[in-house]
């Protein structure tokens, strides 16, 4: 199937596409790590659950890195080519550009399927997994992570909780205290003991029992004091994920059939994240075209703004589609064939515009 230089240049592009993408996933896992550490530290999560996390947050890491790894890829094997005038003597065989949207095709096809299997399938499973593994955690947290005799700030400072003794169990408390800013006053909550409850969606509330709130600042006229037998605290979660973060994990077989803006946003943008790992490919090969002189990586930084804009219009097209600005009919697809039509015409220019048939397939 493989010539020799055809086999060269496709190991080439290979090895590339693994370490760019083994760099790029570095950065992004280690950017969550210390997120998730920062949130084990501060009691949001359990730490034994950290790589658990990760592991599944690598998987959307990959469908959302790998088309511009691929693209990446591509562009700097081409450059190097260029650069070393090596591309002069491949082309001095009779190799032109038609063998290399070959070799691109035959590499980024695969590839484009495997994540398009990932992207549908696996991945609404995984961030489906990865939320009740969250929402497990949350409930296990009873006490929402707090330590006996520490305190503990929340919000940035917003709330302040200290606790004296915590039971075994981690569902009561003895002794609390609470400061909290409420509408623009400062409010300071005391309980002999409390509880955690959990209301019909799921929200919780820390219950305190036999205790007293004290509103405003000492000595001014409007302080209150008040002697309460039970005050729930509605605890926030920063973990709670909204609306459009669980639509990622509804599985595709039910955005297919779903006639709602929002679900076909999502579907669409589903599809499009492999899509764009094939279109970016094609892209690659005229604009990865540089001259000599110019150096391995003489057009890279106009290349990668091609591709931010091209993410950036997906993006925008999708809430467009989610809140139905944008007919579904038009969606995303719009911008894919904005990209294809964009590399026919750099090819074209590439090749002057000449009998297209007979120097696509001859020499560069």
């Amino acid at each position: 199937m493989f010539s020799i230089i055809e086999r060269y240049i496709a190991r080439e592009i290979f090895q590339t596409l693994i370490g760019v993408s083994l760099v790029l996933l570095l950065i992004f896992i280690s950017n969550r790590l210390v997120r998730y550490l920062a949130d084990a530290a501060a009691g949001d999560i359990p730490s034994n659950l950290i790589f658990t996390l990760l592991a599944l947050k690598s998987i959307s890491y990959f469908i959302t890195l790998l088309p511009f790894a691929l693209y990446l890829a591509i562009l700097l094997v081409l450059g190097r080519l260029y650069r070393d005038n090596e591309m002069v003597a491949i082309n001095a065989t009779g190799m032109g550009i038609g063998k290399l949207y070959k070799i691109v095709i035959l590499l980024a096809l695969p590839l484009t399927l495997f994540a398009g299997w990932i992207s549908l399938k696996v991945g609404p499973s995984t961030s489906a997994t990865e939320y009740k593994i969250i929402d497990n955690a949350e409930r296990k947290l009873e006490v929402t992570g707090l330590s006996a005799g520490r305190f503990r700030e929340i919000r940035g400072g917003e709330r302040i909780i200290y606790v004296e003794e915590i039971s075994p169990d981690r569902k009561r408390t003895k002794n609390v205290f609470i400061y909290a800013r409420l509408s623009n006053r400062d409010v300071v909550f005391s309980a002999a003991k409390a509880r955690i409850e959990f209301n019909q969606i799921g929200e919780r509330y820390l219950v305190l029992e036999d205790g007293y709130r004290y509103d405003g600042v000492p000595g001014k006229a409007d302080y209150r004091m008040t002697r309460y037998k039970e005050h729930a605290f509605k605890l926030i979660s920063k973990f709670k994920a909204n609306a459009r973060r669980k639509r990622d994990s509804v599985p595709t077989e039910r955005l297919l059939i779903s006639k709602n803006p929002r679900d076909q946003a999502e579907l669409q943008w589903r599809i499009s994240l492999p899509l764009s790992a094939f279109f970016l490919a094609l892209f690659a090969i005229p604009i990865g075209k540089v001259n000599p002189r110019q150096g391995r990586y003489g057009k890279l930084a106009v290349a990668i703004l091609v591709s931010v804009f091209y993410f950036a219009l997906l993006s925008l097209a999708q809430t467009k589609v989610a809140k139905g600005e944008l007919s579904p009919a038009i969606g995303l697809w719009w911008i894919h064939g904005l990209v294809f039509l964009l590399t026919l015409l750099l090819t074209a220019r590439q090749l002057g515009f000449r009998w297209l048939g007979r120097r696509f397939l001859g020499r560069a």
